[in-house]
């Protein structure tokens, strides 16, 4: 309990160290291989609450509709995926890119919890405080809605941070378990 508020309190260090000297990103892209990745970023202000649960409901309810309407099956919510997703939502905290603040491609979340795949993804923002807002956001953006709406896709876990100014970070990770 004690290393995991440490390594909580250093990571939001971090990210004001960061925030002070450039700022946040906008926009970020990377993708390679099997590897998707994609990230958005909106500052806005809501006046509607929503819990970090009620927030991925909502996010996984939208996404699911916009992937049934195009004709795909749902994705199903893998419980092994919400700790690596809010992990990577707090890593953007820190460093909003796709390289994890180690440096490290974010494919890596993935080896790193045992999870071998055939293909995974990901897709990142900032700012939102409606789930609608985001989803809408990453549906009008090329890149997100190709892993949004990717038929390689069956699985996923959403992530939500909180940051000490208030400010929402969401990872949408997504997975395809690699054949034995």
């Amino acid at each position: 309990m004690i290393i995991k508020m440490i390594r909580k309190i250093s990571m939001l260090l971090a990210a004001v160290i960061l925030v002070s000297a450039c700022g946040l990103p906008a926009y970020a892209q990377w993708e390679t291989g099997t590897n998707a990745v994609t990230t958005v970023a909106v500052l806005a202000v809501s006046d509607e609450t929503y819990t970090a649960e009620t927030y991925a409901a909502a996010v996984f309810e939208q996404v699911n509709k916009a992937r049934t309407d195009a004709g795909l099956k749902a994705l199903t919510a893998l419980d092994t995926l919400k700790p690596l997703a809010d992990l990577r939502a707090a890593e953007a905290a820190v460093q909003f890119s796709h390289k994890r603040p180690d440096g490290r491609s974010c494919g890596t979340v993935f080896s790193d919890n045992g999870l071998n795949y055939s293909y995974a993804g990901e897709n990142l923002a900032y700012g939102f405080t409606k789930p609608e807002e985001l989803v809408k956001a990453w549906l009008n953006s090329k890149s997100h809605r190709d892993n949004l709406l990717s038929g390689n896709f069956v699985s996923a876990g959403f992530g939500y941070y909180l940051n000490e100014n208030g400010t929402i970070y969401c990872s949408m990770l997504f997975y395809t378990a690699k054949a034995s």
